[in-house]
């Protein structure tokens, strides 16, 4: 099946079939962003004092220095007194 006859389908589902699609997808995407994070610490790959950059909310870049390594989330420090609790896989070292 592809993507547009999945998507063309979705027309024929009923409120609650809907409702148990999307509690599945969201669990789904949970589980993988979780993955992602894990493996990102299990790999050892930030540490406390990593120069890193990360998409904020209002989709601008921001950069700073990881101050705390937490089992899924490192605290960024960018300046201006302000820290970040940020998911490891939308780090991105820089150098």
């Amino acid at each position: 099946m592809t993507y547009s006859e999945t998507v063309n389908s979705l027309y024929n589902l009923s409120d609650t079939e809907l409702r148990s699609l999307n509690r599945k997808v969201c669990n789904l995407l949970k589980s993988r962003r979780l993955a992602a994070s894990s493996a990102a610490a299990a790999s050892g790959k930030f540490r406390v004092g990593d120069e890193v950059s990360f998409e904020g909310r209002g989709g601008y870049r921001e950069y700073g220095k990881i101050t705390k390594v937490k089992r899924i989330k490192v605290l960024v420090d960018t300046g201006d007194y302000r820290q970040w609790n940020v998911p490891m896989n939308m780090l991105r070292k820089e150098s």
